[in-house]
């Protein structure tokens, strides 16, 4: 009777460790991802639409995703704005770079990354070219 009792109580705690693996699995996070789309890029009153590698040169940039990320998971997404130079502003799907000025009317070529968060670790980047 008592090997019976443990046998059972064995076999119950194999069973709900393997229960408890697959949730644990089932609800893994799954990171964000950028929609396909274009960004919007104004400088001077004036704005170009880009897909990848914009030639811009004015000194001050303003950035905006036309669409942004979506998380497989439902999770609320957050955007950490950097840029390789200058000083980056972001809020949302927006940001505003202002460049460094190496001479007079000359700015300095850099990269500004757009990192999609989703607070459970998950993340997507989106690199952004200027000239």
């Amino acid at each position: 009777m008592r090997r019976d009792l443990r046998l059972a109580a064995t076999v119950a705690v194999l069973l709900l460790a393997v229960a408890s693996s697959a949730l644990a699995a089932a609800s893994a996070n799954r990171p964000p991802k950028f929609r396909a789309g274009a960004v919007m890029v104004t400088w001077n009153n004036e704005y170009d639409i880009v897909s990848g590698a914009p030639a811009i040169s004015a000194q001050t940039a303003r950035i905006k995703l036309a669409r942004g990320a979506v998380d497989p998971d439902g999770d609320r997404v957050r955007y950490r704005w950097t840029a390789t130079n200058g000083k980056i502003t972001g809020n949302g799907l927006r940001a505003t770079w202002v460049r460094v000025v190496t001479v007079p009317d000359q700015v300095k070529p850099g990269v500004v990354t757009v990192t999609a968060l989703d607070g459970r670790g998950g993340k997507a980047v989106r690199k952004l070219v200027f000239d």
